[in-house]
């Protein structure tokens, strides 16, 4: 089994060689053309947006991503909620995975009839 990235490779080999068109070389190699014009997310993009995460969680144990996204932007980041709760503030907080029951009180078992 060949990797996209490798048939990628193919491709582009095959239209400077042989000088045929894209569809024509991923129709050979079978390859997606789709998966041919896919560009990965860049590593090291979101480096600044983790560590500004850690530090706040770091600083507010208990924020959740509402609190994180409130305090990117008073620091002047132009951030979206969504992305912040992508990366899981709760995660890397120190709250112990962001259970319901932050306080660790469990209530009584229920009495049984019978």
């Amino acid at each position: 089994m060949v990797s996209p990235a490798r048939k990628r490779e193919a491709v582009a080999h095959l239209e400077e060689v042989l000088k045929v068109s894209e569809r024509r070389a991923c129709q050979v190699i079978d390859q997606p053309r789709s998966t041919q014009r896919y560009h990965g997310r860049q590593p090291g993009k979101d480096a600044a947006l983790v560590s500004d995460l850690r530090r706040i969680s770091d600083e507010h144990p208990r924020a959740g991503y509402r609190m994180a996204t409130a305090l990117l932007r008073r620091a002047g980041m132009e951030i979206n909620a969504k992305r912040v709760s992508g990366f899981g503030v709760r995660k890397a907080s120190k709250c112990h995975g962001g259970s319901a029951n932050a306080s660790g009180w469990e209530p009584a078992p229920a009495a049984r009839n019978g």
